[in-house]
């Protein structure tokens, strides 16, 4: 099979799972991290709090995800199409879930969700926290890390780097391994913003990620199969450490196991993906799961907080529970087919004639 088919595939399993890892955190959110942070009115979910604390690992998985399908969209593309590619997918649904969010804050009016204007103004970049405002919903955070992520995927398309990139991959997967060696690794407090938003405890994820895209692509060569054993390594050691970190923030023990079970099926089911040929999951149908993801990880969590402390009262909690998560996913449809799927082709028309390639042409994002 050659490179050039290789790279046309659509992969609709990961579709799937992306759409199961975005589910994994909404419920770890409404079950758990709701009540620990006094978001929401102690609500009851007996059936599933003895597990729910471990469906956050549904974050790890987006990164790898992450990683294997933006270098896969950075191939043979020149920094300004990249860059156009990025704002057509992201921003659209994300200025309407900011609007949105914000909104329901005013209305449900909760202790301890707020929304200033300055700040709403400074979500829209979603370069807030570089611009020293807080989230407007935390579910944000992750969203900055993907920005720093995809800003060096551009630089290295820039600088005509990108071909080197399974060296970059070898240092930060051995430098995050080394680091989450150390003590200093379950410490986030003490070097702010560089462990919990970048190094060590993410980047890793990302890389391994890529590597799976570069054995897609290029096959199993000897450097790779490095890569990809150090990736094991990244994903098992950093899911011990930061369930120690989990466990001191909630108070609540994490099973290394159990930590160390999920990732390895994850990591498993990705082989998968990357080395069989023909694999049952590859359903076009599932596409449709995957366009809902990014809406629902958008608007989630504060609107389903203050809609659960709204009803909580008033319905039982089980039930509030699972109609939440189905409203949510209406309401990622709304945004998806009336929002993500109207603007973004205007949105890439006007970026096209805009942003210019270094010789001075528009470049199309592709």
């Amino acid at each position: 099979m050659s490179a050039t088919h290789k790279t046309s595939i659509r992969f609709y399993e990961i579709d799937l799972l992306r759409f199961l890892s975005a589910v994994m955190v909404v419920l770890f959110h409404y079950i758990y991290v709701s009540k620990r942070d006094d978001m929401t009115p102690p609500l009851e979910f007996h059936r599933y709090i003895d597990w729910g604390h471990y469906l956050y690992v549904g974050i790890n998985f987006f990164f790898i995800i992450s990683g294997f399908v933006i270098l896969m969209s950075a191939r043979d593309r020149q920094p300004g199409a990249f860059f156009i590619s990025r704002v057509v997918r992201l921003m659209p649904a994300y200025w309407f879930c900011v609007v949105a969010t914000s909104i329901a804050i005013i209305v449900f009016n909760q202790p301890g969700i707020t929304v200033a204007l300055d700040q709403f103004f400074a979500n829209l970049t979603m370069a807030h926290i570089g611009l020293g405002y807080d989230h407007i919903d935390t579910a944000y955070w992750t969203l900055w890390l993907e920005l720093k992520f995809y800003a060096v995927i551009w630089l290295l398309c820039l600088l005509g780097w990108l071909k080197h990139i399974a060296h970059l991959l070898l240092v930060t997967l051995i430098a995050s391994i080394a680091a989450l060696s150390t003590p200093y690794a379950e410490q986030f407090d003490r070097f702010g913003n560089m462990f919990i938003y970048a190094f060590p405890h993410w980047w890793g994820y990302f890389a391994c990620g890529c590597t799976f895209y570069l054995i897609h692509r290029d096959g199993f060569l000897p450097y790779y199969r490095l890569l990809l054993g150090l990736s094991l390594i990244f994903v098992l050691l950093q899911a011990a450490v930061f369930g120690k970190i989990m466990a001191g923030w909630f108070s609540e023990p994490f099973n290394p196991w159990v930590l160390a079970g999920s990732n390895l099926l994850f990591f498993a089911f990705f082989c998968v993906i990357v080395f069989a040929k023909n694999n049952p999951l590859r359903r076009k149908s599932f596409l449709y799961l995957g366009v809902l993801t990014y809406p629902l990880y958008l608007l989630h969590q504060y609107i389903g907080y203050l809609w659960l402390t709204y009803m909580s009262d008033k319905v039982d909690h089980e039930l509030l529970l699972w109609g939440t998560l189905a409203g949510m996913l209406l309401m990622a449809v709304f945004v998806y087919r009336f929002i993500e799927k109207p603007l973004a082709p205007h949105l890439k028309r006007w970026l096209k004639k805009r942003v210019r390639s270094p010789g001075g042409q528009g470049q199309g994002a592709g």
